[in-house]
């Protein structure tokens, strides 16, 4: 009898990941999560209660300066990277053999860009959608439903 390929499904958005493991396309095991409590906060939650002022130079007026980057986008993007980087030492320790994204497309495709090259090469395949907050077994039936017989 042949080995079956190890997969690995991640299921994420911009604040949580579950890591799932499947032989058969039909029986999951939950191998790992991940959560970022700042991804989910908002923007003015996570910077200072003002923008800083500016004072003009021409006159005694004084504006305010928006900051250069969106505070919760980089957490998100903080937390996209960690996902990248647990996938790189999981492919390391030859955990996977393929590699499933499930994920709205804007994250998908920040993920797919955080992804190491030897990581990269084992997706086999990239579903756009948003299913992290399905219960348990709602997201099963999906996945199996999406991955068919392999």
């Amino acid at each position: 009898m042949t080995k079956q390929p190890t997969t690995w499904i991640v299921v994420a958005d911009g604040a949580r990941a579950r890591f799932l493991e499947t032989r058969d396309s039909q029986h999951f095991e939950v191998v790992d999560q991940m959560a970022s409590t700042e991804a989910r906060l908002r923007s003015r939650e996570l910077g200072s209660d003002h923008p800083g002022r500016s004072q003009e130079s021409a006159a005694s007026a004084r504006h305010a300066v928006a900051p250069r980057h969106d505070p919760h986008a980089l957490a998100i993007h903080r937390f996209i990277q960690d996902v990248a980087e647990h996938l790189r030492r999981a492919d390391h320790d030859h955990r996977f053999e393929r590699l499933v994204l499930v994920a709205p497309a804007r994250r998908l495709g920040q993920l797919r860009d955080c992804l190491a090259s030897e990581t990269q090469k084992k997706v086999s395949r990239e579903i756009g959608r948003d299913l992290i907050k399905l219960p348990h077994a709602e997201l099963l039936a999906r996945l199996s439903g999406f991955l068919g017989p392999q």
